[in-house]
């Protein structure tokens, strides 16, 4: 069931969970304390950092099914990461806020392209459908692993090595994820979709550059003007759904039921990822105001981190059910 190819997709997983998330809960102590945004500010941008990746894993879809496949895709959000944290980097160093702001716009664009690329190629390394849905778990499991270690560690390192540090270290993993992908493209070129495996023409790698270039800077200017962001927010959603519910009218009747039952379990859960995201933003702040010391009194925790505990649970409670 294991191969090279799986286990180093799991590799770029936990890369991923520990860059991210230690980006994501270090974000909230830099703005309020480096950049000087207030709570409200910081819990609508950070918030909406968090919670934007599942609203752009609609275009990461289309990018990856229509446009250049989903080992490309993946690639290439990768590398996203990657210069995201360096521009994060940067504006941590000078407090340059625009800087930071490009910095968590790629970063977020990223995670959009991720999030269904990643299910779609991790299945083909699998022999069996069977053998996938054994081993998906598992690597949410690693996922979860390496997001508990990263909300765990990553306040406690900024402490000693700074923001600019942290934010380095992140853009350090998310260069290894990308080099260990492009060190596999050539095992993973048999297992690909046409799409993966053709030459894409320079028409494509306009659309995609195009695309590409809206959403960057469309979450620039979310996460700048934040009271008209939140209604562009509102209005991705209501595009993405009209789009689907005309798809749903020129199918035949069992292809609708069955897009009716997508497109309400897809709802339900950007909700939750949304909402979650949110959350966690406005716990960080509570937890910063109100939490000392150390958990049961000898383990050493910054307030921040409180969220890790969550992931911790995630990741046993899964191990558990292997």
């Amino acid at each position: 069931m294991w191969n090279k190819l799986n286990k180093s997709m799991m590799l770029c997983q936990m890369l991923f969970g520990l860059s991210f998330y230690g980006v994501l809960v270090s974000l909230t102590r830099f703005f309020l304390e480096e950049l000087n945004y207030s709570e409200a500010d910081t819990m609508m941008v950070v918030g909406a950092f968090a919670a934007i990746g599942p609203l752009f894993a609609i275009a990461g879809g289309f990018i990856a099914d229509k446009l250049l496949g989903a080992y490309r895709a993946l690639t290439i959000s990768y590398f996203a990461f990657t210069l995201g944290y360096i521009l994060l980097v940067l504006g941590a160093t000078s407090l340059h806020v625009p800087t930071a702001m490009a910095g968590i716009a790629l970063a977020s664009y990223g995670r959009g392209l991720m999030s269904p690329s990643y299910p779609s190629l991790y299945k083909r390394t699998f022999a069996t459908h069977k053998d996938f849905e054994n081993g998906f778990p598992i690597n949410y499991s690693v996922n979860n692993i390496g997001a508990f270690l990263g909300q765990y560690l990553f306040p406690i390192l900024t402490v000693y090595i700074g923001f600019s540090g942290g934010f380095t270290l992140s853009a350090i993993m998310a260069c290894l994820g990308l080099l260990t992908l492009i060190m596999l493209k050539k095992p993973f070129s048999p297992l690909g979709k046409p799409i993966d495996t053709q030459p894409i023409s320079a028409k494509t790698w306009g659309i995609f550059i195009a695309v590409s270039v809206v959403m960057i800077a469309l979450v620039f200017f979310m996460f700048s003007n934040m009271d008209v962001g939140q209604n562009i927010v509102y209005a991705i959603g209501l595009v993405a759904i009209g789009y689907f519910i005309s798809l749903m009218f020129k199918a035949e009747r069992a292809e609708k039921y069955r897009m009716g039952t997508i497109l309400i379990a897809t709802f339900l859960t950007t909700c939750f990822f949304v909402y979650y995201g949110q959350m966690m933003t406005s716990m960080n702040i509570v937890a910063i105001n109100t939490l000392q010391g150390d958990l049961f009194g000898f383990i050493p925790i910054e307030p921040e981190a409180a969220m890790a505990m969550n992931r911790c649970g995630v990741w046993l409670a899964g191990l558990s059910l292997l």
